[in-house]
């Protein structure tokens, strides 16, 4: 189901190529114990998105965005801080909608909500498996910059877990930081 959505979104974006905005990101944060996760782990990462108008949703004063997003996250626990034999790498895939409220002065306010994959190179205490469906939501801001392009800063709740095909099936719900500048 969320390959059919990635790849739908794929394709939504290649019959409109001139309303498509590029940007990148940058993010840090941590997973938190929350839904059963018992393993904290700290991390950070980049990626890049594209977004293009998604005029079939609508809500009062909003204006809708559909995104596609591939990032990169480096991360580890922080129980084995002294021989950090538990980092992993994880490439990220997203399909997501954002809603946009413009306020005064070049800022506006943003929400997404959406579904992607995540590919881990190892596994967690609270992810046996190395593929991971990956819900997620996010709250932020965009600030018009002098040279018309938006600064965005967000808050962004990842949740990763196999879906229950490899148990037990916790899943790593990590909260982080984004700051983000399209161009």
């Amino acid at each position: 189901m969320v390959l059919l959505a990635l790849a739908w979104s794929c394709l939504s974006f290649a019959a409109e190529p001139s309303q498509i905005t590029r940007y990148w990101f940058l993010y840090g944060g941590s997973s938190v114990r929350i839904f059963g996760s018992r393993d904290v782990r700290i991390g950070g990462g980049f990626g890049f998105g594209y977004t293009r108008p998604d005029h079939s949703v609508r809500m009062v004063g909003s204006k809708a965005e559909t995104v596609l997003e591939a990032s990169f996250l480096h991360n580890y626990s922080m129980k084995n801080q002294k021989h950090r034999s538990d980092d992993r790498n994880s490439v990220i895939g997203l399909a997501m909608e954002r809603l946009t409220w413009p306020s005064h002065r070049g800022m506006a306010f943003y929400m997404e909500a959406g579904l992607g994959l995540r590919w881990a190179d190892g596994v967690s205490a609270d992810q046996e498996g190395p593929i991971n469906a990956t819900p997620m939501g996010s709250f932020g801001f965009k600030i018009r910059a002098a040279d018309g392009q938006d600064w965005m800063l967000a808050i962004r709740y990842l949740h990763s877990s196999n879906a229950g095909f490899i148990f037990p099936d916790r899943g790593e719900n990590g909260v982080y930081l984004m700051i983000g500048k399209t161009f």
